[in-house]
């Protein structure tokens, strides 16, 4: 019986910790790669001589101070990096698009509920810019632009944190976003997007520092 009572008390007293981690006065640090990671390499069914190939890399650090209970507020840095290379073979052409941007934004969060697997809806606004450079190869020489753009991105969405600890847990989230660019340097037209995006990470809380 006393070995029952002192596992259960242990149980409770992790519990505890792990609960206490999300109340007034703790933090959160989190890391997550978007599902937008790819390599990838294509051809064209018609034109044997058209190739492509291109990289997507991304990733979303973020942070946050619980004003109260299971309500967080705090910040978000969203930086992701695109390559596209097109290549005609027969005509020794080669045009290559490289795009980074950097968003920088507040967040918020709030956990519906305590436990092993908790839930959670998040919002979040980022504002920042993107620079895209176009480069062209051809027989005749090199020739190459660049456009810069403001961005402003918002998202709202759900996910759940799964515990291993008292402190860390394996986050996934997915949210609905839409984003607005305007170019602000060199040549190009301003245009919106939506869509949704799956994130996968680490989260680590701890309590006041």
């Amino acid at each position: 019986m006393k070995k029952i009572l002192s596992f259960l008390f242990l149980g409770m007293l992790i519990s505890t910790t792990a609960f206490s981690q999300m109340n007034t006065g703790s933090y959160f640090l989190s890391g997550s790669i978007p599902l937008n990671l790819q390599l990838y390499s294509g051809n064209d069914l018609d034109d044997s001589n058209y190739k492509e190939s291109g990289q997507v890399i991304g990733f979303s650090p973020k942070g946050g101070y619980f004003l109260k209970n299971r309500v967080a507020i705090g910040g978000i840095v969203d930086y992701s990096v695109n390559r596209l290379v097109e290549e005609y073979t027969s005509f020794d052409e080669k045009t290559t698009y490289n795009t980074s941007q950097l968003l920088l934004g507040p967040l918020g969060r709030f956990y519906f509920e305590y436990g092993t697997f908790m839930p959670f809806a998040e919002a979040f606004l980022g504002i920042g810019r993107s620079n895209s450079k176009y480069t062209e190869e051809i027989t005749d020489g090199t020739f190459s632009s660049e456009t810069k753009h403001s961005v402003f991105k918002t998202a709202v969405g759900g996910g759940a944190n799964y515990f291993l600890n008292d402190a860390i847990a394996m986050e996934a989230l997915l949210q609905f976003f839409w984003e607005k660019q305007k170019p602000t340097e060199g040549t190009g037209s301003g245009h919106t997007s939506t869509g949704i995006m799956l994130q996968v990470g680490v989260s680590i809380y701890f309590g006041s520092i």
